[in-house]
């Protein structure tokens, strides 16, 4: 199990959506992770630009005068991990929101686990909140949604429908380790990784499981 803590920062004008389900455990695992070239690069949703990097390849890693800032992790699992993880930018009202995405192979499918890494303003790097400024109150936690290319130039990024799951759930026809609190009317997918790709192996083409007005298209820049 990773250590880090992260800080939670809601990015819902793009990557988040209303009905989308929140995961306590990653999907992807250093057994499933792969790396695709088809992703890095500059991206635009038709309002908002988006920078996606190799994270090793990044210079968040690194000081001013290219030497490393950060390590990829204190343990072997942690290094594997980051190693093959992609650094996400929006730029959002001079804010720069910094994202860690994971990409994972499901039989023919890719998804993509989307994790918070907080907020910076470009002009003003000493003001506190920036990224790495962690918070030890917050555990980090996970939305995942599949991907699907149209050639090199375009990717459509498909949410999970948390209406759809949640309904299903409380039902019986999925079974989906999770917690919820009718009160605040949250719900937390607490399931293994090895569960999550279980149950994506399972449901995974079933397009009912994803939100069909809330897609977000990416078309490269240039």
């Amino acid at each position: 199990m990773q250590k880090i803590l992260m800080l939670i920062i809601s990015v819902t004008f793009i990557l988040a959506q209303p009905a989308c389900v929140t995961s306590l455990q990653p999907l992807a695992t250093p057994g499933t992770m792969i790396m695709d070239k088809r992703l890095s690069g500059e991206w635009n949703d038709g309002k908002t630009a988006m920078s996606i990097q190799p994270l090793v390849e990044s210079n968040i890693l690194r000081e001013d005068d290219g030497s490393r800032k950060l390590p990829l992790g204190e343990t072997e699992e942690e290094i594997a991990f980051n190693s093959k993880t992609y650094l996400i930018t929006i730029k959002q009202k001079d804010i720069d929101y910094l994202m860690i995405g994971a990409l994972s192979k499901i039989n023919d499918q890719l998804f993509v686990d989307i994790m918070s890494l907080g907020g910076k303003h470009p002009q003003k790097p000493e003001e506190k909140g920036t990224v790495f400024e962690f918070s030890e109150n917050y555990l980090r936690t996970f939305s995942i949604a599949k991907l699907e290319f149209a050639g090199d130039s375009q990717v459509v990024i498909k949410y999970l429908n948390g209406d759809f799951i949640k309904e299903q759930v409380s039902k019986g026809n999925l079974r989906l380790k999770h917690e919820k609190d009718n009160l605040f009317d949250s719900f937390l997918i607490t399931a293994s990784s090895f569960e999550l790709k279980q149950f994506l192996e399972k449901y995974g083409h079933d397009e009912r499981l994803y939100l069909k007005e809330k897609s977000t298209i990416l078309t490269r820049k240039g």
